[in-house]
């Protein structure tokens, strides 16, 4: 009997230290991309699940490996995609764009002020800027941010103009510029995609939380801040994430006070 028990305890930790390894390995290769969390985002403001196995089997990679590799690769990335949907949070998560435009600023006219531009790479009149995200043959989340187009064109001040001439060479000439925004989604349209050709858009529309536009210094190839704006309110939470990790915490000696 005391044979059977040992062997029984055994067994029961194999188990558990087995278990344990298979939970470490999908949290250590979770990582969800930026692309990824945009689909997350999608179907969690519909209170909905995507079809992980269709995503899975939609992509490039999945195609080209062995009957075998398909398999156990759909149940590994299977399990990473619903571990990152049911991590992400629609109402604190925020998906981070990085985008490269064309920047100019011009020169104070009479009563008007100095201005500095961006536009996107070939835009024209008609354009509205939309960010792609892939889920499916052929299929894609569009996410529109509000109130972008508010900053394509704004004034500034005397001072900050001075500073923006000490990075942008010459007034009135393109110069390419990296944009990052941070965006948190807000709405998203389940009823029916948006049929282009073959290509099927779903539209989700998102706020602006924080965004910046920066240029690379020529001689050092580090990036220099324009301008950035953070939106009101996101304010606190910006103060906080950007806070030294050693103000975040109260110090036990404030506690017993």
């Amino acid at each position: 009997m005391r044979n059977v028990f040992i062997f029984f305890s055994v067994f029961f930790a194999l188990g558990i230290f087995f278990a344990d390894c298979v939970f470490a390995n999908v949290s250590s290769d979770y990582k969800a991309s930026e692309l990824e969390k945009g689909v997350f985002a999608f179907f969690h403001l519909g209170d909905k699940s995507p079809d992980f196995d269709y995503w899975v089997k939609s992509t490039k990679h999945y195609e080209e490996l062995s009957e075998k590799q398909q398999e156990e690769y759909l149940i590994s990335e299977s399990i990473r995609l619903g571990t990152g949907y049911g991590q992400f949070d629609v109402k604190k998560d925020l998906l981070h764009i990085e985008t490269i435009v064309e920047i100019h600023y011009s020169e104070p006219e009479g009563d008007q002020p100095g201005k500095i531009y961006f536009q996107f790479p070939e835009q024209d009149d008609e354009y509205i800027p939309t960010f792609s995200y892939p889920y499916g043959h052929n299929e894609w989340v569009s996410l529109i941010i509000n109130r972008l187009a508010l900053f394509a064109e704004m004034p500034v001040q005397p001072e900050h103009l001075e500073a923006i001439k000490k990075r942008v060479p010459e007034p009135n000439v393109q110069y390419e510029a990296m944009l990052t925004l941070d965006v948190r989604p807000t709405k998203a349209d389940h009823s029916a995609p948006i049929k282009i050709g073959t290509m099927a858009q779903w539209i989700m529309i998102g706020e602006i939380a924080y965004m910046k536009c920066e240029i690379e210094n020529q001689a050092t190839g580090k990036m220099m801040q324009l301008w950035d704006f953070v939106a009101p309110w996101y304010l606190e939470e910006y103060n906080y994430k950007n806070m030294p990790e050693d103000m975040k915490y109260p110090s036990p000696f404030d506690l017993m006070k």
